[in-house]
């Protein structure tokens, strides 16, 4: 048979033993072509597993690191309200401090220092002293109020490698007092890096802003000295979480992950965490996996070459060989020629019985043949392409014995066998351990569930399996039966779920972190989603709350409902709560408010934030008790600041009325001696009275602004104001007029009090006025007397009061009343509501101070339309009432032949007492101060009588004069006269026993008497 091929066919492969050797080769190609192919694909999903392995690492440690950062901050945020750190009181707080650092084992230290850097409180001793002045925390929080990172630093106390933060303690005006410091160790991190399975070349390592290491591993010899430059200059410029391959500082490549940490309010990140895996580490492993599944491989390719060279000469090129023999005879014409035995059967046989038509039956089962091989060949390549390149074991299992009869790359890996034919030596049993997690016998179990599936029903669960080398891992499998050439087998699908198993066990930790600290935080925490209307918050849903939620709002049962059912009508009385939960559910910005909810009449500090659109999380914590004390203590502050303003203005009262009235006594002095002298009938009579009656007119004045400044003398009298009310009432209802009623009301019996009559009658009488002129169109006005009893909680609210027992005198009337903004000014001097000119507006400033140089208080009760009241507490004394004498004294001007001194800083003055006593008899010696009335006495042979001295001059007082005086001259009587005293002679006003005193501004007769009154007293 002639046979013709194209010249391009070469001519070695009319061999058959070429043929065979070159199909044989190009079968092997493949398979090594695809374990190339998975090398490859093996050494990338190597890197991506190692990137993911040190992300995740850096994701563990910056979450750890800011849930202990937020766990801090929100600590130290409680101290500006502990009573014992807003006082420093170091003792208490130290001890609180210690309480804080035994239950958080992860903060080295606690300090408290004040507004210039001096630590004065710590949770451990400080044995020198601790300035932070200098410290970049402290800087931050004195410059900008807010929680700020400080840099790396050896611990003074504990001598360890921490990182400081501080935190601003502020008072009530928002002002920073003291910073709150909290020492944070890196050694916490050092379980991330035992347990994360890292090769021992893996590196972790954390940096401070500035770059110096704050933790190493696994060497630690780097702490404290500063990052390579290029290295850092990376994580600086790049974005703030990412990657990176460079050598590292001992030199060897690495691939490196980093995040960057940041405090709100900080643009410089406070740390940096960087993890690194070796690069050659990487590469050895995907190399060693490389070579373990192309060696095999190969050998095999050559053993089978070589089998095929030697088998293709008995079996095939002598059979072909004797074909052609006789095939050479038949196309000679040797039609007797026959196939030997060699050839006997199949085609080969059938040549030798029918050579005609071997050429059209040998086209024909070629065709066959080849498509077939063709369609077997791809399914057969499908087959193993899958089955080989799964990441999961395939493998199958023979009964009875149930040993493996074939397996994947992938099940040799897993189980850590040398090769497929290494695994088939084991049975199901062999790779399992004795008992599975729930105690039973692997064997039992294993045989359950092969039972299971050789009735039909796929089955899958999970199985913990040993390998080869004893370890024991995790995994999933499927069992599902199948069946090859009538033959029945199972195949096993196992999937090594370590890395997942890990994952569960981290976010089951994470999970029991997170809920412990939800479940147990004192504030209360509320997930909630929030419902829109047209972009507008219209309700919310409680998702999940903490137990500190229902112990600070009261509210139960609270998850899976709505807040308009929990709390009905609150997005009406509280709108400014809905805009807030709203804004940050739709933007994902932070709040923090303080905000009053009506609903629950409470006080809030409330954080937002948004986990995700449309959600909100709360944290916040009940300050109505801070609220409260704000507002209390803002009222205290106004009220100190009125008292303030009153006391400065009393002292200019007080000032001017010292002055002033050295020009009234001159005044009305010389013009009662003009009228002396000059009879009724002079034209110059009436303009003399005039004159002294507008000094007398002024010296009201000038006793008013005394009274206000509690500068006036007086001389309280033991007497009830039960009488003195009855004494005054018909001067009264005269004074009020007859459009309006007086009523007097005194309870039964009524306590003693100590007052200045004539102060008393100028309180009640200026009250009367008062509450006269509060009434134009008529009106009734109520005078009641009462013994109360002024306890503690009263005393509270009226800061000036003492508890204690006092009488009460209370003026009401039916007027017009006063609104807030004229209660705040009524008791200052000048202060008036009337029209120009009708009034002075010093009424009621006397009578306050009248009041309060009583040794009482006086409160007003005042609203717009309903009446006012005015109350006088005056304090109760035990001693006797004397009944006053009449004064029937005559009107003649007393004299005298005694010696008085006279001494008086106000020149004219001093000459108008010369002058008035000197008249009436007596030897008369003066001096300008206390330096000249010594000098006087001392060269003034004969005996002085009576000392008339002003109290207030400059230099030596006259109370020191008169000491040193008497002292020489221990007969001598001594006069007091002042316009007001300064404590000098007096306490709060009021004279000591024995001492005789002429207010100024007064008059020739009352001077001619008092002085007769002290020469004549015993």
């Amino acid at each position: 048979m002639n046979s013709s091929r194209p010249t391009w066919f070469p001519q070695w492969l009319s061999s058959v033993r070429a043929v065979m050797i070159l199909l044989i080769s190009l079968a092997t190609i493949f398979p090594l072509g695809i374990i190339l192919y998975q090398g490859l694909q093996h050494r990338t999903q190597a890197f991506i597993d190692s990137r993911a392995l040190s992300e995740r690492l850096t994701a563990e440690v910056a979450f750890d690191q800011q849930l202990l950062l937020s766990s801090a901050k929100q600590l130290m945020s409680t101290f500006s309200y502990i009573p014992a750190i807003r006082r420093r009181d170091t003792v208490a707080t130290n001890a609180l401090l210690v309480d804080l650092l035994r239950e958080n084992p992860q903060i080295t230290n606690f300090l408290i220092a004040d507004e210039k850097g001096n630590a004065w409180a710590s949770g451990l001793p400080m044995n020198d002293p601790i300035n932070a002045a200098d410290r970049r925390y402290f800087r931050n929080v004195m410059a900008t109020g807010r929680f700020s990172s400080g840099e790396f630093n050896i611990g003074r106390v504990r001598n360890k490698p921490t990182i400081l933060f501080g935190y601003p303690l502020k008072d009530g005006s928002g002002r920073v007092t003291d910073v709150a410091v909290v020492s944070l160790s890196t050694d916490q991190y050092e379980r991330h890096f035992q347990s994360k399975g890292l090769a021992t070349d893996a590196s972790l390592a954390l940096f401070d802003y500035k770059g110096t290491v704050i933790f190493a591993r696994p060497s630690s010899a780097s702490i404290g000295q500063p990052d390579r430059e290029d290295l850092f200059r990376k994580m600086t410029n790049g974005p703030d979480k990412g990657s990176f391959v460079a050598a590292g500082r001992t030199g060897v490549r690495r691939m490196f992950t980093y995040r960057k940490l940041r405090l709100p309010g900080e643009s410089q990140p406070y740390m940096y965490v960087r993890a690194g895996i070796s690069i050659s580490s990487i590469l050895e492993r995907t190399q060693k996996d490389f070579l373990l599944g192309m060696g095999p491989i190969t050998a095999a390719a050559i053993l089978i070459l070589l089998a095929s060279i030697l088998l293709s000469k008995r079996f095939v090129l002598d059979k072909v060989a004797a074909l052609r023999e006789v095939t050479e005879r038949i196309s000679r014409g040797d039609l007797s020629a026959r196939v030997p035995e060699i050839v006997s059967g199949g085609e080969l046989g059938e040549l030798g019985s029918s050579f005609d038509n071997m050429a059209n039956r040998l086209r024909e089962a070629d065709t066959e043949r080849q498509e077939a091989v063709k369609e077997l060949r791809e399914n057969e390549e499908r087959f193993r392409s899958l089955f080989e390149s799964s990441r999961d074991a395939l493998m199958t299992l023979e009964p009875p014995s149930w040993t493996f009869t074939s397996g994947n790359q992938a099940t040799v890996e897993m189980f850590r066998a040398r090769s497929v034919e290494d695994l088939t030596n084991y049975a199901p049993g062999d790779l399992s351990p004795e008992r599975q997690p729930d105690g039973r016998l692997s064997a039992e179990k294993a045989k359950e569930m092969i039972e299971k599936a050789m009735r039909g029903e796929s089955h899958f669960f999970e199985w913990t399996h040993k390998r080869i080398n004893g370890e024991e891992f995790p995994a999933t499998v499927l069992l599902t039966r199948m069946e090859i050439a009538g033959r029945q087998f199972l195949q096993a699908t196992v999937r090594d779920i370590t890395e997942r198993k890990r994952a569960e066990e981290a976010l089951q930790e994470s999970d029991a972190r997170y809920r412990g600290l939800f479940e147990h935080m004192l504030e209360g925490i509320a997930y909630c989603k929030m419902i829109f209307e047209k972009g507008d918050p219209v309700d919310f849903i409680f998702l999940s709350v903490n137990a500190a939620f229902e112990t600070l709002t009261g509210l139960k049962d609270v998850v899976g409902k709505k807040v308009s059912e929990v709390i009905p009508g609150i997005r009406a009385t509280d709108p400014s709560l809905f805009e807030a939960y709203g804004r940050v559910a739709s933007t994902g910005n932070h709040e923090k408010i303080e905000n009053f909810v009506e609903a629950l009449q409470q006080w809030f500090s409330i954080s937002i934030y948004s986990p995700e659109q449309g959600h909100f999380i709360a944290l916040f914590d009940v300050i109505t008790s801070r609220k409260n004390a704000e507002a209390e203590k803002e009222k205290l502050q106004a009220q100190l600041q009125q008292a303030m303003k009153m006391e400065a203005v009393g002292r200019l009262a007080g000032g001017v009325a010292h002055d002033f009235n050295n020009l009234l006594t001159v005044i009305t002095g010389y013009s009662e001696l003009l009228l002396q002298k000059i009879g009724k009938d002079s034209p110059m009579h009436g303009n003399v009275e005039e004159i002294k009656r507008a000094g007398e007119r002024a010296a009201v004045l000038t006793q008013q602004l005394l009274a206000f400044s509690r500068k006036q003398i007086i001389e309280p009298k033991v007497l009830y104001l039960d009488s003195m009310v009855a004494e005054m009432a018909k001067m009264l209802t005269r004074l009020i007029g007859e459009n309006i009623a007086l009523q007097a009301t005194t309870h039964k019996p009524l306590g003693s009090v100590k007052v200045d009559p004539g102060q008393f009658q100028q309180i009640l009488m200026n009250l009367v006025v008062n509450a006269r002129d509060a009434m134009p169109g008529g009106g009734k006005i109520v005078i009641e007397t009462a013994n109360v009893d002024l306890d503690a909680a009263y005393c509270a609210l009226h800061p000036y009061v003492t508890p204690g027992r006092f009488v009460m005198l209370a003026v009401s009337d039916t007027g017009q009343g006063m609104s807030e903004e004229v209660k705040a000014h009524i008791f200052e001097p000048f202060f008036t509501t009337k029209e120009r000119g009708s009034g002075t507006g010093l009424g009621l400033a006397t009578t306050y101070g009248a009041v309060h140089q009583a040794g009482g208080s006086i409160e007003v009760y005042s609203e717009v339309g309903t009446g006012t009241t005015f109350k006088v507490y005056l304090p109760r004394v035990e001693e006797k009432v004397v009944k006053p004498v009449k004064d029937d004294r005559p009107a003649d001007l007393p004299g005298g032949t005694e010696t008085v001194l006279i001494v008086e800083d106000e020149g004219k003055l001093r000459d108008l007492c010369v002058q008035i006593l000197e008249q009436l008899g007596y030897r008369v010696l003066q001096a300008r101060n206390g330096t000249e009335a010594i000098a006087t006495v001392q060269d003034y042979c004969d005996r002085i009588h009576l000392l008339l001295t002003d109290v207030v001059m400059p230099g030596m007082n006259g109370s020191e004069l008169a000491t040193q005086l008497v002292l020489r001259n221990p007969e001598m009587k001594v006069l007091f006269t002042s316009g007001y005293t300064e404590d000098v002679i007096s306490h709060h006003g009021v004279l000591a026993e024995g001492v005789s005193f002429i207010g100024k501004p007064y008059t020739p007769l009352a001077l001619a008497r008092k002085v007769r009154e002290v020469l004549d007293k015993a």
